[in-house]
């Protein structure tokens, strides 16, 4: 049986003590080919094996002879043992640089100091007299002199080659001067690179920044963080995970069964999927998906789901400063449909991409890439529950902070008033919110109110929200699904008071609801003028179809929103719909069947205008009922539809024997 080993990068200690190990080495070939890329970077969050990789990589191109390198024996049960012969590992030797910039870097002269005497003791190491300059030189000369030694291009290995800058994320003025001192040392590289000096060059990070990657320093990398084909080579495959951890999954069962973590007619499959569901999920590619290598390492060592890699950094350094400035910037709608541009590098500042800034450490997972024009556009999702559980909690904090409201003490209340179908309550709610918003966040336009109820909704525990989901009946804005698969379609509609009202009453939107189609600059009235809009293109594109067969439960909700004045929410349950389209279908009925009866008091047999004249009571008297059923509960109009509906198939029995007499 294989062993749990945490907290090494070294190759050769995880093969010779039979650590558990997924083996990589084909794709690490695939990147050593001679007819490969010879400048790569490869970025992952924090705690994903970048180190380890590099190490292999070193050893691989340092060869037999040296005490640091790997004879073949280390790799003859990998992949890249069996498929290579002998003379590959002793023909792969080169020179190797593996610099690890994880350095002292609280000033950016103690990040200077921290290089200087790194490249000194790489030099010492190789027998090299290398004077004390400028790192940049320092390391050219260092190339330079292992090229004369050995007569052999030298491989670059830089890990975490951004690391002084990530690591003082928060202090912008220091990352920014050691971003500065770091794009000077990275400057040579293309020119060595020029100049056949290197061999091969392999960067690893956390993130790209544009400081770096827009000048000349680094922009002669090819970067494979989103290649379909290296996608895996971070991190446990499905096929690794039940190769790696096959015999684990019954120990581990019982453990967990024993501290109450799964229940207790739990098998081995229920251990995968709680295992899965908790640390898999992250994808470069939107097709191939990995799990957590550190988190499940933990987990397997300590026999719980604990939250392992999310707390290696706390997230009020990072997760809450980045969500606490905007928290709308972070709903559901703002991860998806991204280009390219929005997702590749980020910067400092102002101009920080924070999407991005997520993405590159590990805190968003790409969902899927689509294509469109020719160019790729990205969804993004927090990757499982270990993430997601911390990011929602993030983000309900920072949106407390931002709206000046306890999201967090309003879910029970919604939830209650939601399912209790009561609409003021649920418009109270909501007008709440905006009108404690400050006014300097309140912004003139729907997608803004759009975002703000996103962020609202998904600050709620115990709701699933989906933004704009695409049906084969329409878009609404927002579905949410509740316990018990109680779904909510929710459509917004949105006019700010400077928009002139008539173009609101241009539609006729309001004729079946009795509202008087007049210009009145009434906040209350506007408010639910729109939300009757949003409510009738709920019920006209269907938007509830695609989920009646998998919803157990419906309820529709038109939001209207008359700027920051005032808020109006109508809830409308599937059944209520039903009853709504029959009653307008029956009153079609009785209008068309009061025209036809008036043709027949133009005729002068005395029998049929006796009878037409009847015929015309009791249609008068159903066009009453037709009204009546307006206003009464909805729960009363089931027994009263019916009774309608069988009252006109009488009519029109005695319209045919009308036609008889006639």
């Amino acid at each position: 049986m294989t062993i749990i080993k945490l907290n090494t990068a070294s190759f050769k200690e995880i093969i010779e003590n039979n650590y558990v190990y997924a083996d990589k080495t084909r794709l690490i070939h695939e990147l050593l080919r001679p007819e490969s890329e010879d400048a790569i970077f490869l970025s992952r969050p924090r705690r994903f094996g970048k180190s380890l990789l590099l190490n292999t990589i070193e050893r691989l191109f340092k060869g037999p002879t040296d005490p640091q390198g790997c004879p073949k024996g280390l790799f003859e049960s990998l992949w890249i043992g069996r498929n290579e012969n002998d003379s590959y590992f002793t023909d792969i030797f080169h020179p190797v640089i593996h610099l690890s910039m994880s350095l002292p870097s609280s000033s950016p002269e103690f990040l200077l100091k921290s290089l200087t005497l790194i490249l000194k003791r790489i030099g010492v190491s190789h027998d090299l007299d290398i004077s004390e300059t400028p790192p940049a030189v320092m390391l050219v000369d260092i190339v330079e002199a292992l090229n004369r030694k050995y007569n052999k291009a030298v491989v670059l290995l830089i890990d975490e080659y951004e690391a002084p800058v990530t690591s003082n994320f928060n202090d912008k003025a220091l990352a920014k001067a050691n971003l500065g001192l770091l794009k000077d040392f990275y400057s040579p590289l293309k020119i060595l690179q020029s100049q056949q000096l290197l061999r091969f060059v392999f960067l690893t990070g956390i993130t790209r920044y544009a400081l770096l990657w827009d000048s000349s320093e680094l922009n002669h990398l090819k970067d494979i963080t989103m290649s379909e084909n290296y996608s895996t080579i971070y991190g446990f495959t499905h096929d690794e995970f039940d190769s790696c951890f096959s015999e684990y999954l019954s120990k581990t069962l019982k453990t967990f069964k024993r501290k109450g973590v799964l229940g207790a007619s739990a098998d081995t499959s229920d251990l995968r999927k709680a295992i899965f569901d908790r640390y898999d999920g992250y994808s470069w590619d939107g097709i191939n998906r990995v799990l957590n290598p550190y988190s499940l390492l933990n987990s397997f060592k300590d026999g719980k789901l604990g939250n392992y890699w999310i707390s290696l950094e706390p997230s009020a350094k990072f997760l809450y400063p980045l969500m606490s400035k905007n928290p709308l910037a972070f709903t559901s709608e703002k991860l998806r449909n991204l280009s390219e541009t929005k997702i590749n590098m980020i910067e400092l500042g102002d101009s920080l991409s924070p999407i991005s800034a997520l993405f590159h450490t590990g805190y968003l997972t790409v969902d899927k890439i689509t294509f469109v024009n020719g160019n790729e556009i990205y969804n993004f999702k927090a990757p499982n529950e270990e993430v997601g559980a911390e990011f929602r909690e993030v983000f309900t904090n920072s949106a407390n902070d931002y709206f000046g409201i306890d999201m967090s003490a309003r879910n029970n209340a919604f939830i209650k008033a939601i399912t209790a179908e009561d609409a003021d309550k649920v418009t109270d709610m909501m007008s709440s919110l905006i009108q404690k918003l400050p006014a300097k966040l309140h912004n003139p336009n729907e997608k803004h109110y759009h975002s703000m109820f996103y962020s609202y909704f998904e600050s709620m525990r115990n709701i699933t929200v989906s933004p704009e989901p695409v049906g084969t009946k329409g878009i609404p804005d927002i579905l949410l699904i509740l316990e018990n698969k109680f779904y909510i379609i929710i459509e917004i509609k949105y006019k700010d008071d400077k928009i002139a009202i008539e173009n609101i009453n241009e539609t006729d939107y309001y004729v079946e609801e009795k509202i008087v189609k007049k210009a009145i600059k009434n906040p209350e009235l506007e408010a639910e003028k729109l939300a009757i809009m949003a409510m009738k293109a709920i019920r006209s594109v269907h938007y509830a179809d695609p989920y009646k067969a998998e919803a157990k439960r419906i309820l529709k909700m038109g939001i209207g929103v008359f700027g920051k004045e005032k808020v109006k929410v109508l809830l409308e349950n599937e059944d209520q719909s039903k009853l709504i389209i029959k009653t307008k279908l029956l009153e079609g009925e009785v209008i068309l069947l009061n025209k036809y009866v008036e043709t027949f008091s133009i005729k002068e047999a005395n029998i049929l205008k006796e009878k037409a004249s009847k015929l015309k009571n009791t249609i008068s008297f159903l066009n009453a009922e037709a009204e009546m059923l307006k206003r009464k509960d909805f729960g009363e109009q089931n027994n009263d539809v019916d009774k309608l509906a069988k009252e006109i198939e009488n009519l029109k029995m005695d319209i045919e024997n009308l036609k008889k007499l006639s």
